[in-house]
């Protein structure tokens, strides 16, 4: 166990980059995928109309209906990168969302994942190791609150990080390991 025998030899390993990402598109396997974490809320959802469209008004603002205490869920995924020499073994963190208004999002996951239907408590357990490709952006406009040590006052500063803008289905065709037979 760490920290309980100083004995014990500690191994150098190269640091990891935590620079930015160029933005383009990259290949992936998911990783991982946390379960679903609830939210209840007060939330307005986008009215659509027979077709699945959301209605605009005449300004061409969605037109919304509040829902009180409405729960939805939200998972966490680890997109680790693959099929790129110089960026391999990265990191990605997109998440998806049972949201109504954000429900595009798993669709499109699971699109691009080649999965047609299933259910959201599956997704988990069926989607892990499966390989896609992802359009990675930076989002200049992130930030994060620190607080100033001399006056105590929080200041927001920037904090461009990388973010998956859209999931697509990959030509990448993983070779198969080689088997003894095959050696």
């Amino acid at each position: 166990m760490i920290g309980t025998d100083l004995n014990q030899k500690a191994q150098a390993s190269a640091p990891k980059s935590f620079e930015l990402l160029p933005e383009g598109r990259y290949t992936v396997r998911v990783k991982e995928i946390k379960p679903w974490k609830q939210s209840k809320k007060d939330i307005k959802v986008n009215i659509r109309d027979e077709n699945g469209q959301v209605v605009k008004d005449e300004n061409g603002k969605a037109v919304t209906e509040l829902k009180k205490d409405y729960i939805f869920y939200g998972a966490q995924m680890t997109f680790e990168i693959i099929n790129d020499k110089e960026y391999n073994g990265r990191l990605l963190f997109p998440s998806l969302t049972t949201h109504p208004n954000a429900s595009f999002i798993t669709e499109n996951f699971l699109y691009a994942v080649n999965i047609s239907e299933i259910p959201y408590a599956e997704i988990q357990n069926k989607c892990k190791g499966l390989i896609l490709d992802v359009d990675v952006i930076i989002n200049n406009d992130a930030f994060k609150v620190v607080q100033d040590p001399v006056s105590g006052a929080e200041k927001r500063i920037p904090n461009p990080r990388n973010e998956v803008k859209s999931f697509k289905r990959t030509e990448f065709v993983q070779e198969e390991e080689p088997t003894v037979e095959g050696l």
